[in-house]
């Protein structure tokens, strides 16, 4: 892994799930150097965080629409990267092949661009039923259509109109150098399917990409808590890019146009990182017993550009001079609001004496969140933007207690 592309993007058990994994999508990767010359180094990244033991391949194969009546098929037996996570890779991280084993990759067969015309399909799964999510070529002048030698057919699920295919052109090596700062993770895959936002030559290849892209904040955890009589809201980022602060809004309902600003003053961020930050607001103002409160965050970017998160729900006890006690009984109660689009309150209690862990999946049973928690009442907020629209579980287990729910995304 060689240098940290900034992508700051906002996040059915089963037995056998193998945690980490994670299953991607057709655009949820594109590579950003090629080379047919010297060691075959390319990088690629991410446009969402993967977790680690997550298994990506790289071929330079071709596909042929034509095999198994008409199903197609890997048109020869050519060469495969393999790569693995060995940790967590966070989406806009540039992961690199160096042309050598090692970090992850381990190369089979023979992985062998040719500088008479070449391409590399990305793909998941075996190479029976596989998975694709992007392919490139290069070193050549026609599209994509396989002839026999060093071309393939568009595989399955892969479109040159959703950027999820590119030809480059003729050089044997080419490297992205377009606009580094984006809006969206959409906008970067367009610039990335523009082949004017490319360099190629020939001969030398290109070292690895260097660069950092510069896209929006997003959480990857917002709670509060009632505690000494006092509300405090807790927020946490994965990485920020360009952040010059907070503001925490506060509303009787979950209508963010009823809200208002709390914080006098903005609350400072921390500009752009890779590092998670940590935040924590208390709510001085007047509060109700016996009563819900609804809170909002909104990120404030160095050139003026907003973004809202939340809401998250908080219900003060009938007194609000009691400190409540830690909670007698686990439960996971239902979330709030279900359906959602995108955003989704889950509340639960861990009794004393133990400490839980909270796990959403997708229908896959593909692990997509895990937050660890301590003994006490909790309020999560999960943000299913960079996710799409479908039933998703949530876990709340601890040494005593295990119970799973399901919630619906309608986007």
């Amino acid at each position: 892994m060689k240098k940290t592309v900034l992508f700051i993007l906002s996040f059915l058990f089963l037995a056998s799930l193998v945690w980490g994994q994670t299953t991607l999508s057709a655009g949820d990767i594109v590579l950003v150097t090629v080379n047919a010359d010297d060691n075959k180094n390319f990088d690629f990244v991410t446009l969402v965080n993967i977790g680690a033991s997550t298994v990506i391949k790289f071929t330079d194969n071709g596909w042929d629409s034509s095999l198994n009546e008409g199903n197609g098929g890997w048109a020869t037996s050519e060469g495969i990267i393999t790569f693995t996570a060995p940790v967590t890779v966070s989406a806009g991280e540039v992961v690199s092949y160096s042309g050598s084993d090692g970090n992850g990759f381990v190369k089979s067969g023979s992985f062998n661009p040719s500088a008479s015309g070449d391409n590399i399909i990305v793909y998941q799964g075996t190479e029976a039923s596989p998975s694709f999510l992007y392919g490139i070529g290069w070193a050549k002048a026609a599209s994509w259509s396989y002839n026999g030698t060093n071309d393939s057919d568009i595989p399955p699920g892969l479109s040159e109109i959703l950027n999820t295919i590119l030809n480059l052109g003729t050089y044997d090596n080419y490297q992205y150098n377009g606009s580094t700062s984006f809006a969206s993770p959409s906008e970067f895959l367009i610039a990335v399917g523009n082949v004017s936002n490319w360099s190629g030559r020939n001969e030398n290849a290109y070292s690895a990409f260097e660069g950092d892209i510069i896209l929006p904040v997003t959480l990857s955890s917002f709670t509060a808590s009632y505690s000494n009589s006092t509300p405090t809201i807790y927020w946490v980022t994965e990485s920020e890019s360009d952040n010059l602060g907070w503001n925490v809004y506060r509303a009787n309902s979950s209508n963010l146009g009823q809200a208002s600003i709390l914080n006098l003053n903005i609350i400072p961020g921390n500009g752009t990182t890779t590092e998670p930050s940590y935040y924590s607001f208390v709510d001085e103002y007047e509060i109700q017993e016996n009563f819900i409160y609804w809170y909002w965050l909104e990120s404030i970017a160095i050139s003026s550009e907003t973004e809202m998160f939340g809401p998250i729900a908080l219900t003060i006890p009938l007194d609000n001079n009691y400190i409540p006690e830690i909670p007698i009984v686990t439960e996971l109660h239902t979330n709030f609001p279900n359906p959602f689009n995108p955003n989704t309150s889950i509340s639960f209690d861990i009794k004393e004496g133990e400490n839980g862990v909270l796990t959403i999946y997708n229908i896959k049973g593909q692990l997509i969140e895990k937050q660890m928690m301590n003994a006490g009442e909790h309020t999560f907020e999960w943000d299913g933007t960079a996710y799409g629209s479908g039933v998703y579980f949530y876990k709340l287990e601890t040494d005593s207690y295990t119970e799973t729910k399901k919630m619906l995304m309608l986007k």
